[in-house]
């Protein structure tokens, strides 16, 4: 049996417990944090971790400046091949790819939370493992023991990267555990018999973690007997509904095991006794019916979400307000006789102001209160912004697809995408009312497959392509996030979304034309995993130059991660929108930016109520 190599380890821990204003106490987060803590410390072989704990145990508030200070130190001193991240406290999700946990003071400042994506790019510049000679890439394991709660404090909420370096992003193998699926409620046990409240998911790993579960134990394992990622992750899969079972309450944990053999163990430990097959709980009383819910106090109904990450649920799951607004739109279409073209479409109703490509203006039709704007071309892709009370939204121009905005929900964005390839209809992924209005549970496994679906017939609707790489990026996968940036160049139809996401070089220059993009893309080796179809396994040449298609990125995350590129010919006015973004899924801008958009972008404004538009 070979030597195991040393792998630098170290674990954030960060617990919030005392809530300013509404969100609840959550005295168990502490007591689960020091549990993970304390076997983290332990200086076995596959233990040995530097942990930096950063919780209010002694009266002291979890803010994003004491975040930022205190990782930023552990990060930049410390030589690490594998670092782990443990959240316990609230949380809410928008998407699947707007995700925040929630901080001391989040109840009174909408920023005092962590952006989750944004702040797993920021982990990602930090060089971890590469100067390890036993990896091909840096390891990070994601645990989040709260609520995704898409309750309506979700759409308003910006939260923060944390971390800001400009250094370049390293991919990294990723694990992410997650103790609830999308859109629904995390549980803390109320204590029994005088004993400390705790949170049941980390109750539940913190088991398996101490070896006292034989599921989660590979004994043929190359560097002998470990707790194995994978089995870990079926065992969460398995024993946490079972748990909340008794607590008659649903629950179940959402993970992703990224990474791989044979690096993938989380501890070194003996084989398990011959026949040790105790109740891992070791015979817990458990107290039915007194659950706290890790969700705001004030939700009387479980508003959670009933759409995926990609807005694609069957029509007899929609509830009513999102079957009214996909029926005010399909009349809208109808009214001004639009439907899903090559060229695509946008149009809405009762709005005064429209910002545009001054080349584009001729597109723009009004018909009484209603309006349109048909460009004539897709290539490059015209982005206009609508003005909706005191704000500008972004209404993007996809080809074979129909945008539409409308004034009872300012800042949501709903695109047909009619398509007989996919017989789907109506995507609400830039949808936030949308995505709070209804129920889902759907686990990421679940989102990566939707993903490598969408991927399928990607080229007539971009937009699916998009929301492929936001889903792959969340969990990791960097690799099938440039296979899908090379399959849309290939097609010519490359959008800014993705080439953020993918390039490893983006070069912003002055044409005739206005404002362009080009975009290098690196190679990809080809995969194995049998599980995936094919062209999410495939090896890809690198590319240079490519055309990016659109000029700004139609998702907000792609705003926040823009800010952050360090391109150099990136004009600086674009990190400056893009710390001006409020906090919905689609782009939604302030008054204050849009004379930076006229001056620096060539838009005019044109005034809806004038006649003769």
């Amino acid at each position: 049996m070979p030597a195991v190599p040393t792998i630098r380890k170290a674990m954030i821990v960060i617990a919030v417990s005392d809530y300013a204003g509404a969100y609840a106490q959550l005295p168990g987060t502490l007591t689960s944090a020091a549990r993970l803590a304390n076997w983290a410390k332990d200086p076995a072989p596959g233990r040995n971790y530097k942990v930096l704990e950063i919780t209010d145990a002694a009266n002291k508030p979890v803010t994003v400046d004491r975040l930022r200070k205190e990782i930023d130190a552990l990060l930049a001193t410390t030589f690490i091949d594998r670092l782990v991240v443990y959240f316990a406290g609230h949380g809410l999700v928008r998407s699947a790819t707007d995700q925040f946990w929630l901080l001391t003071n989040a109840a009174q400042d909408r920023r005092e939370g962590v952006d989750l994506m944004p702040f797993i790019d920021g982990l990602k510049r930090y060089s971890i493992g590469a100067s390890n000679p036993h990896l091909k890439k840096g390891q990070l394991c994601i645990i989040a023991d709260a609520c995704r709660d898409t309750s309506r404090d979700a759409i308003s909420f910006i939260g923060d990267p944390i971390l800001t370096s400009a250094a370049k992003v390293n991919p990294m193998d990723t694990d992410m555990f997650l103790a609830t699926t999308l859109g629904d409620f995390a549980y803390q046990p109320a204590a029994v018999a005088g004993g400390r409240a705790s949170c049941l998911f980390s109750d539940v790993l913190c088991e398996a973690l101490e070896g006292g579960v034989p599921s989660v134990i590979d004994a043929s394992h190359a560097f002998g007997t470990v707790i194995d990622n994978q089995k870990l992750a079926t065992y969460l899969d398995d024993e946490v509904p079972k748990r909340a079972k008794k607590y008659n309450e649903k629950m179940t944990p959402d993970t992703i095991s990224g990474l791989r053999r044979d690096f993938n163990f989380y501890d070194l430990i003996p084989p398990a006794p011959a026949g040790n097959d105790k109740d891992p709980t070791g015979g817990t009383a458990f107290a039915t019916n007194f659950t706290k819910g890790l969700h705001h106090p004030a939700i009387g109904k479980r508003m959670v979400r009933d759409i995926s990450a990609l807005g694609l649920a069957p029509a007899e799951r929609r509830s009513s307000n999102f079957g009214y607004a996909i029926g005010r739109g399909a009349h809208l279409m109808d009214k001004l006789g639009v439907s899903p073209r090559r060229a695509g479409a946008v149009v809405s109703e009762f709005d005064e102001r429209v910002a545009l490509p001054e080349t584009a203006a001729q597109h723009l039709a009004v018909d009484a209160y209603r309006w349109k704007f048909l460009p004539e071309n897709a290539h490059p892709a015209p982005q206009i912004f609508v003005r909706q009370r005191d704000y500008w939204t972004l209404a993007p121009v996809y080809p074979y697809s129909v945008t539409v905005l409308q004034p009872q929900n300012p800042g949501d964005v709903l695109v047909n995408t009619r398509d007989e390839m996919r017989e789907t209809d109506w995507d609400s992924t830039l949808s936030s009312s949308a995505a709070t209005s209804r129920r889902e549970h759907r686990r990421m496994k679940d989102e990566i497959r939707a993903a490598d679906q969408l991927r399928f017939g990607k080229e007539r609707q971009p937009l699916h392509a998009d929301q492929a790489g936001y889903i792959y990026h969340m969990v990791g996968d960097t690799e099938n996030i440039v296979r899908t940036a090379h399959y849309m160049a290939q097609v010519g139809f490359l959008t800014c979304d993705l080439a953020c996401l993918s390039a490893t070089d983006l070069r912003w220059s002055y044409g005739k034309n206005g404002w362009e993009i080009h975009a290098d893309l690196p190679a990809v080796e080809r995969d194995d995993d049998p599980l995936r179809p094919d062209f999410a396994n495939t090896e890809m040449e690198a590319r240079s130059n490519v055309p990016v298609n659109t000029l700004f990125p139609v998702f907000r995350q792609g705003w926040r991660r823009m800010a952050e590129l360090s391109y150099s010919s990136m004009p600086d006015v674009l990190r400056q929108l893009a710390h001006m973004t409020e906090g919905y899924s689609a782009v939604v801008l302030p008054d204050s930016a849009m004379p930076t958009i006229q001056e620096h972008f060539s838009y005019v404004i044109r005034d809806l109520t004038r006649e003769g538009i």
